[in-house]
């Protein structure tokens, strides 16, 4: 929270006798737990006279009246920002700072809030010497805006937001779909006459494909980006794209990250967009607005397709971005778009039919994946899964690798999901056990070994090196791909193994991760975020097994940086160019984060996926991390981790550099401002 933050025994220190005597059940219930989060200095200078008037200390002065008077205790707490974001604090009624203190922030929550984060970032915005266009430049950047019978209070908001951006070489191309409301075709008509933007007026209402192919074909600009009518341009927006397009000469496409705004155009939330990934595309347009293209590119592709209307965008950016390399897709971060939150702009039908023309969007430029595939709804229905075809007899051998040692209750739970429930056709198991002493264990690996001619297990008795046990059975599986198998793990559903293996098919993936849960169906692995915590972290560990996450990525399938070793699919060319498992510096811990990032920087994508479950007892078999030898030797892998990878500072790009790496569901956060773009492969 600050270098303002003392321990909350010296602050509660600072409090007036007088004040504790006068309101004892105050002191207890709230002020010992706030006092090291309200910062007296920077209370005083903002609010004197409050304080003035009450004659009493900032810790008090806000427990008692400031919370409920909408001031912050802090610049690192938003009162009224928290009680926005969270209506359930609102409801409860309580000081919100407590609450924050006392459970929010265990919870992932954050302590300014979108909208203070935003306001931050825009602030930091200002005090930037930005390159600009000079006014004799050409037209770099044209914004089509389709319209039919908007309103003129939202058409106003956005020609201001447009005008306030002070930005030559741009163009406002507001395109109308024959409006037949005369107060939408006045304003039209009295504004464009101004010369404030070049209107295309349509003689026939056909829709928006139709709107925006006639907006586009009068275009101009080296880069293309298309706004709602009812939607905004943020502050400095075009200051911000046109720096980070100029410092990336290469660049094909940038998109930013978007605002919600309600009523009034107060911000709800931001969408914080990770670098671009296609494979998460595949599953939802979660690159929306700013989509910015260019010109050059777009006449080569064709226009937006009227047969699918509503989903008619997502076509429109699938067609675009095929073929291109990822370095060539820039995430700009910068909530730079403002969309704004209409209600029962759809119907149920309609609804419906923009899923399936979305669905129609993605078989039309199925030419991608190179493999035919069907497609089926995610949970909530509205994303969408691509099931790949693979005949029988095609699917790739895979070597199932599983250290172990007795564990004889775990292994037989998992040896008999593997044999009699997973119905993928071409595997092999291979224990590598470092000693088991339970003669059930050994027998039970003789009873498979007999039944199955795709088991076998060796037994060497060594101290537990988890690497070391991996590097072993990588040797004995040949030119197989490879799956990692902790021997705590239990099968859940048939198809999980094929999921795992179809995610190969999307291009340069070279590593799979699955969803694990703990038994009481909360979430032990949905992805792990490198420099999480410094090091690196499971996020939305213990959340709900069906909990969406962030712009509910976690409903489909995702680019990551790392995934758990404990269930990690392997492809042979992986293994083979990104090397062995480190014994030496990881031995039991983040031995799989050092591979994935290994990995990464050889240009191999991975992949976590929520349609491969499987239930995990997390460090079941390995004993426990308390006993003073592994407490030394755990600390020793952290800091190994940080010395090899830097991930302290690292910025994994699945991760929205304005969300917070400290809790395992990430909420906004304002650290600094971030300049320019990045791509998959820029990690810092």
């Amino acid at each position: 929270m600050g270098n303002f933050i003392v321990t909350n025994s010296l602050k509660v220190l600072e409090l007036r006798l007088s004040e504790i005597i006068t309101h004892p059940l105050l002191y207890f219930r709230e002020l010992r737990t706030i006092a090291s989060f309200v910062d007296d200095d920077w209370y005083r200078s903002r609010y004197a006279r409050f304080l003035a008037e009450k004659q009493i200390s900032p810790v008090l002065h806000y427990a008692l009246y400031g919370w409920q008077e909408g001031l912050d205790p802090s610049k690192a707490f938003s009162t009224s920002a928290y009680l926005l974001q969270y209506k359930d604090v609102k409801a409860w009624g309580g000081n919100p700072l407590f609450h924050f203190v006392k459970w929010g922030q265990f919870e992932g929550r954050s302590p300014l809030g979108d909208a203070r984060v935003c306001e931050l970032i825009y602030q930091e915005s200002q005090n930037i010497d930005w390159p600009i266009p000079k006014s004799n430049d050409e037209v770099w950047m044209s914004i089509v805006v389709p319209i039919h019978n908007s309103s003129t209070s939202n058409l106003e908001e956005l020609l201001e937001s447009y005008i306030s951006q002070s930005v030559s070489g741009t163009e406002l191309i507001i395109c109308d779909d024959a409006s037949t409301n005369p107060d939408t075709t006045r304003w039209l008509s009295e504004h464009a006459s101004q010369g404030h933007f070049s209107l295309v007026e349509r003689r026939a209402n056909e829709g928006i494909s139709a709107t925006l192919n006639d907006g586009l074909n009068k275009a101009v600009g080296e880069w293309v980006t298309f706004l709602g009518p009812e939607d905004l341009i943020a502050p400095n927006a075009f200051k911000v794209v046109f720096d980070a397009l100029k410092q990336k000469p290469d660049c094909m496409f940038a998109y930013t990250d978007e605002v919600v705004v309600g009523a009034g155009n107060t911000i709800l939330g931001v969408l914080w967009k990770p670098a671009y990934d296609p494979v998460l595309l595949s599953g939802m347009n979660y690159i929306n607005h700013f989509s910015i293209f260019k010109r050059s590119r777009l006449l080569t592709i064709g226009q937006f397709d009227s047969q699918l209307d509503g989903s008619q965008d997502y076509d429109f950016l699938l067609r675009y971005l095929y073929d291109l390399r990822d370095e060539e897709v820039i995430h700009i971060p910068y909530p730079a778009y403002w969309w704004r939150q209409r209600e029962n702009i759809y119907s149920q039908e309609q609804f419906k039919q923009s899923v399936e023309h979305a669905r129609q969007a993605l078989i039309n430029n199925s030419d991608k994946f190179k493999v035919p595939f069907r497609l089926t709804a995610t949970h909530d229905q509205k994303f969408h899964k691509i099931e790949f075809h693979v005949e029988k007899n095609k699917w790739p051998r895979i070597s199932i690798i599983i250290p172990n040692r007795n564990s004889f209750e775990l292994i037989s739970v998992l040896l008999k999901g593997l044999f009699e429930k997973t119905d993928y056709p071409n595997f092999e198991v291979l224990i590598i056990d470092n000693g088991s002493t339970d003669i059930r264990t050994v027998e039970l690996y003789e009873h498979y070994k007999k039944k199955f001619n795709n088991f076998n297990y060796q037994i060497h008795e060594e101290p537990f090196n988890f690497s070391r046990s991996v590097n072993k059975g990588v040797a004995l599986a040949g030119n197989n791909d490879v799956l990692l198998l902790n021997s705590d793990i239990e099968i859940i559903t048939e198809g999980w193994l094929k999921e795992m293996v179809s995610c190969l098919i999307f291009d340069n993936v070279g590593i799979v991760g699955a969803k694990l849960l703990y038994k009481d169906g909360t979430i032990q692995h949905a992805g792990v975020i490198a420099g999480l915590g410094g090091y690196a972290g499971h996020w939305f560990n213990n959340e709900p097994a069906n909990v969406g996450g962030h712009m509910n990525r976690l409903m489909v399938r995702n680019s990551l940086l790392c995934v758990t070793g404990a269930a990690m699919l392997i492809s042979r060319d992986c293994l083979k160019k990104t090397g062995i498992f480190d014994e030496q510096n990881f031995a039991i811990a983040y031995n799989d984060i050092d591979f994935c990032i290994r990995a990464h920087k050889l240009g191999f994508r991975i992949v976590w996926t929520p349609f491969a479950e499987l239930f995990h007892l997390e460090s079941a078999t390995r004993g426990s991390d308390e006993t003073e030898e592994n407490k030394s030797r755990f600390e020793r892998e952290k800091a190994n981790l940080q010395e090899m990878h830097d991930t302290q500072n690292l910025i994994d790009p699945a991760l929205n550099p304005y969300l917070s790496r400290s809790h395992a569901a990430p909420f906004g956060k304002f650290v600094r401002f971030i300049r320019g773009s990045r791509h998959w492969d820029i990690m810092n």
